[in-house]
């Protein structure tokens, strides 16, 4: 790369700032999990040794070591989170770059685009029916009415649960595809109207919990 002569600074660290965790192959990824394991590993023997070493002046009666160790771990446990953070990106990175690989392998990259945003189109398609049933009155017989609307969700619903098992399936760590895609998941579930007087508690339970499916705006964001 050609260096141009009148370079900052700035520019420098301007181009370091362009590497992103997401442009990184797959290799590197890993050589860096592998390393900040290698260094949890140390400061957690520093931490060991430190416990032995205290033991040993609380026997000769050394009370002040007892607060200095303390300290010093505190510090070595502080150091320890922040590199357990850094890893948890990582491992995120990766897992959603494999993902995204195996999905690709299973319907080609062009499938998986038109699939994402076909989800990203019935996310909307949701919302805005939402919108609408909760903001315009109707008479029962409209062709938008409640349950209507209901049956066109729970279409959406099962496209959303298929999408959501296939992925799943396609996910090398399944813990950790749950654990940041369970809200795809209980966004999915659809939740009938309740009508009725004789319903009216149970009516406005229901009602409280649709709201529940304003939290596939998140997965809006996230697609």
């Amino acid at each position: 790369v050609q260096i141009p002569k009148n370079e900052t600074v700035q520019d420098v660290l301007q181009r370091l700032d362009m590497i992103q965790l997401t442009t990184l192959p797959e290799e590197t990824l890993t050589k860096m999990l592998n390393e900040l394991a290698s260094n949890q590993r140390q400061l957690l023997q520093k931490a060991r040794e430190l416990e032995r070493k205290v033991h040993q002046k609380l026997i000769l009666g050394h009370y002040p070591a007892l607060e200095t160790m303390r300290r010093d771990l505190r510090g070595l446990n502080k150091e320890y989170q922040n590199l357990e953070e850094h890893r948890n990106r990582i491992f995120n990175t990766l897992q959603t770059r494999r993902l995204e690989l195996n999905i690709a392998s299973k319907i080609g990259s062009t499938g998986a685009t038109i699939m994402e945003y076909g989800i990203l189109g019935l996310i909307v398609c949701v919302l805005a029916l939402l919108i609408y049933d909760m903001s315009v009155i109707r008479p029962t017989n409209h062709i938008l009415n409640t349950w209507n609307i209901f049956y066109i969700d729970s279409f959406c619903c099962v496209l959303f649960l298929f999408e959501f098992f296939f992925r799943y399936q396609q996910a090398d760590d399944k813990k950790w595809f749950l654990k940041n895609n369970w809200i795809d998941f209980i966004t999915s579930i659809p939740i009938p109207p309740a009508e009725g007087a004789r319903w009216l508690r149970l009516g406005r339970i229901t009602r409280f919990a649709r709201f529940l499916r304003v939290l596939r705006l998140l997965r809006l964001f996230r697609v």
